[in-house]
């Protein structure tokens, strides 16, 4: 018909290749999810990323895609964001934050809106906007059960899905597990020396927000002077940057594990893959992971993984199959029980590393990932569509 245009579909984002986290990771398997879609059922796809500038344009994205980044103006953004949703078609928007400037539309029935939710949105810090914009989405897709479940004892009428998400795709997926690597490999302790890495390193990849503090960083340190009583050169390596970076040093100092504690700051890819080469188990006894990404890394590698149960890390490992999980952060002899039964029995560690290793396979690398973004969003496509205007 004369005056139609191919139907839209546009997606609103924080950010994803130049940004780092969890959201960018779950943007970069989902837009090449979307840009599937778009290129085989002839669709036009428009992607906004607030946080961004041009030079960051996915590779994904089919060629003829607009792609407008506003680099962190959030007004522009908004009303980029609310004159596309008024023009009709679907919108998928990575936060519930960035969902607001499509209120009109919504309300008009101009557009579709999916909402992709993290887990601490459903928490009791939701704000009033994003409590509206929840309950209007026709879809919101959670990364997990678990934020699902605390989504909808908050909103009970929120048409909420769960979509698990999956490895980055900026991560190889070994086809094996890899061996640990016979080179040296040294990094600088927080009692200031070079030290070599050893056989027992236990990892924790994630950021040190002073604010936050619920990572675990703290708990694996408290951890660590029982654990050498019976392993003296057992090790703690904190890849990461954040604002705790400091706290942290000196609370290793404080528990005289400083010369078995490292915190190398921001690391490359290679040099993390290596980190996950090397390390004899994944701990990260956190308490606010939606999902929890970087067990997936971890498990990638054939690593067993340590997390808090009530948590997304439940979802990702099986207890005593994968790894083990415990109740919480704050019971560090429960945590260092379960670091000291990984570390006393080397075969057991390795047979849980392999299974974690054959889940990911089976359940949570990016393809997989793909496959329900792209079924769950691919429902709507044919009905929401039809209205798009040029």
């Amino acid at each position: 018909m004369p005056g139609r245009s191919k139907p839209r579909v546009v997606y609103a984002m924080t950010g994803a290749e130049g940004l780092c986290g969890g959201i960018a990771t779950a943007n970069k398997s989902a837009l090449r999810a979307v840009s599937r879609i778009a290129t085989e059922r002839g669709f036009s796809l428009t992607v906004l990323s607030l946080h961004e500038s041009p030079n960051d344009r996915p590779k994904v994205l089919p060629e003829d895609s607009p792609f407008l980044a506003f680099g962190g103006r959030q007004v522009p953004f908004a009303a980029e964001l609310a004159r596309h949703a008024l023009r009709g078609g679907l919108v998928i928007c990575d936060h519930v934050n960035l969902s607001v400037p499509v209120l009109p539309a919504v309300m008009l029935r101009r557009c579709r809106l999916v909402i992709l939710a993290h887990g601490s949105e459903a928490d009791d810090r939701m704000k009033r906007t994003g409590r509206w914009m929840f309950q209007l989405a026709t879809k919101v897709l959670t990364n997990s059960d678990l934020t699902r479940r605390r989504l909808l004892r908050r909103l009970p009428s929120v048409a909420a899905e769960t979509c698990h998400l999956g490895l980055s795709p900026d991560f190889l997926l070994q086809e094996s597990i890899p061996s640990r690597p016979q080179s040296r490999r040294e990094l600088v302790a927080c009692d200031g020396q070079t030290r070599p890495l050893g056989d027992r390193v236990l990892l924790l990849v994630a950021r040190m927000d002073a604010t936050e503090g619920e990572k675990g960083h703290d708990a694996v340190l408290r951890a660590l002077p029982a654990l050498r009583e019976r392993f003296p050169d057992v090790q703690a390596v904190f890849p990461g940057s954040g604002s705790g970076r400091e706290g942290l040093i000196r609370l290793a100092r404080e528990l005289h594990v400083a010369d078995a504690t490292f915190l190398p700051g921001f690391v490359p890819t290679p040099e993390l893959q290596d980190l996950y080469r090397r390390c004899y188990a994944f701990v990260m006894p956190s308490q606010q992971e939606g999902f929890g990404l970087v067990y997936l890394e971890a498990m990638n590698f054939g690593k067993p993984c340590i997390g808090c149960r009530d948590d997304g890390a439940e979802e990702v490992i099986v207890h005593e199959q994968t790894g083990l999980l415990i109740s919480g952060q704050t019971n560090i002899a429960e945590l260092a029980g379960a670091v000291e039964w990984l570390l006393s029995d080397p075969e057991r560690a390795e047979k849980l590393g392999q299974q974690g290793f054959m889940r990911l396979h089976e359940r949570f690398t990016s393809d997989e990932y793909q496959r329900r973004f792209e079924t769950a969003i691919g429902a709507l496509t044919p009905c929401c569509l039809a209205n798009s205007q040029p």
